[in-house]
């Protein structure tokens, strides 16, 4: 398992048609494939951390939603990483040290 942060590089703002009224919620991250709920975040740093992501290879996407969670626009996706697995190693249960001066 691994903490997996998406940082977003916000630049500029781009026109979209939509109902009058319509307000912009914030931008929704998800992890594809991912069992944690995608997050919301609505102001700078643009940045939202997910925990306990299992080894796998994924991408991440960012979608505009409005106040109401639904679709703004076209939604933005990552190149693929991947989270590699955990490893178990043994370590020693007692370790003695013994010095002699001579």
């Amino acid at each position: 398992m691994a903490t997996v942060i998406v940082t977003l590089d916000v630049q500029g703002t781009t026109a979209v048609t939509a109902p009058a009224g319509t307000t912009l919620g914030g931008l929704s991250v998800s992890i594809s494939g991912n069992p944690v709920p995608a997050q919301v975040v609505t102001t700078a740093p643009w940045s939202v951390s997910f925990a306990n992501v299992p080894a796998g290879t994924y991408s991440a996407s960012v979608q505009g939603i409005d106040a109401n969670g639904k679709p703004l626009g076209a939604s933005v996706s990552s190149a693929q990483f991947t989270v590699e697995p955990d490893v178990s190693i043994d370590i020693p249960n007692v370790v003695s040290v013994a010095v002699q001066v001579q």
